[in-house]
């Protein structure tokens, strides 16, 4: 997508060459009538061309070339509508109305100062996620198609990118992918409903029944958390670099029941657009299985942290360091965003918080290495959901880096109840891909 300039001149005879620019719905391509013009006749040409069109009632628009250079050229809109002679109206009669409604965004849409991946309302005050314009498909299928164009609720810029507010709605691609956008929506929101006699057990492994272990062979191996029958949740630091084809996945660990250690492979990862491997920011990533999971006491699903104001009281850091072995859990306590900052790291940021190991200190010198380096490790809490209690895990925390850990300072781990519409929007329209 790119902006073309508005020919604010009344005549268009100044450059050579001419385009008529169309939409076909029907095959969803854009289509192109072009003239060019030269000579003494190019006047005369031009002018012709212009009846042409106009006599087409065409309700595209006129494009007037402009030539840069010997490669380069420039669209500028000359005109959208001709009078009842068949003669063009210049935009350029229009541009001060142009000017004076482009002056208040209110009239065009609902601005906010959203970025990336993160909660929007609409005017209508339905919520959404702040999204590439090409990464929402409703919205991007009816800005082509000019009987259904509408104002665009625009969240802002990420660079060049437009961010538009994308529903839940608005994520579905087809007719075709609706039946899979249904389960995997159901199955993100409703979470906590699922799964009930898996969950109901007294077994001590349904504790860590979230937790894969992503074995890269000749790289480092790190954690996962199962969040749905077919995703995984981890640091985008823990797949940065990883290579697919020599990994596998690990899943059901931790109890002595014969047959229930699932292997699985990576189909794909999407780790977050403004992660930098310079930076521990934006340290999250959703990995998309080959396979989907078989569900049971020894592998359930996670539900995701939402309340982004507060965390629980009660949480344990879980980690694992190879696929033969058992995951092991640690009681951690969150400190104060704000003590944190002022006592240990002045760079936090909102979407992290620190972590006290409260085992740390017992911890060996080795342990307590291997405890502050755990890649895409989670933090979860184990909590009673609805009237009649029942049991459900959440991850809180994906492990970032341990900042000062090795020297009994905190961890730090990032909240995903920041990446929750982030998570979503990317399971969403994943799932809807058929593979």
């Amino acid at each position: 997508i790119a902006a073309a300039c508005l020919w604010d001149v009344d005549h268009i005879e100044l450059y050579s060459k001419i385009q008529e620019m169309d939409y076909d719905s029907s095959s969803m391509k854009p289509m192109y009538n072009s003239t060019i013009c030269s000579g003494e006749g190019k006047n005369d040409c031009l002018k012709s061309a212009q009846k042409l069109w106009c006599q087409r009632k065409s309700l595209a628009g006129l494009l007037q070339i402009r030539q840069l250079g010997q490669h380069k050229m420039h669209p500028m809109i000359a005109s959208f509508g001709c009078n009842s002679e068949n003669e063009i109206i210049p935009i350029a009669k229009h541009m001060p109305w142009i000017r004076e409604v482009t002056k208040s965004a209110n009239l065009e849409y609902n601005y906010t100062d959203e970025g990336l991946g993160e909660k929007c309302f609409k005017t209508n005050n339905v919520t959404g996620i702040c999204l590439p314009l090409e990464s929402c498909p409703m919205i991007f299928k009816n800005i082509k198609d000019i009987k259904k164009h509408s104002a665009i609720d625009q969240c802002g810029f990420e660079g060049n990118n437009m961010l538009v507010c994308c529903t839940k709605q608005d994520m579905l691609k087809g007719p075709d992918t609706e039946a899979r956008f249904r389960d995997i929506v159901h199955e993100i929101e409703n979470c906590e409903m699922l799964y009930d006699e898996f969950r109901r057990t007294p077994d001590e492994h349904q504790l860590h029944s979230q937790v894969a272990i992503i074995d890269g062979h000749d790289s480092t191996n790190c954690s996962a958390t199962l969040i749905t029958a077919r995703y995984l949740l981890t640091s985008a630091q823990c797949v940065f670099g990883l290579d697919i084809k020599k990994s596998a996945v690990w899943l059901g660990l931790g109890n002595d029941i014969e047959n229930v250690v699932q292997r699985n492979e990576i189909h794909s990862i999407v780790p977050h657009p403004k992660f930098s491997s310079k930076s521990h920011h934006y340290n999250v990533a959703v990995i998309k299985l080959r396979y989907p999971v078989l569900i049971h006491t020894s592998s359930i699903p996670a539900c995701l942290w939402r309340e982004k104001a507060k965390v629980p009281t009660d949480m344990s850091a879980v980690s694992v360091q190879g696929h033969e072995q058992s995951p092991t859990a640690v009681e951690t306590s969150a400190l104060y965003y704000s003590d944190c900052r002022r006592l240990y790291n002045p760079e936090l940021i909102p979407s992290e918080m620190c972590v006290q190991y409260q085992a740390q200190q017992k911890c060996e010198p080795r342990e307590q290495e291997e405890l502050c380096r755990q890649p895409g490790s989670g933090l979860f809490s184990n909590l009673y959901y609805g009237d009649d209690m029942k049991p459900v895990t959440y991850v809180v925390g994906i492990y970032n880096n341990g900042y000062q850990c090795d020297k009994g300072g905190p961890a730090l781990y990032t909240r995903v109840s920041e990446y929750f519409e982030w998570i979503k929007s990317v399971v969403y329209l994943d799932s809807q891909t058929g593979e």
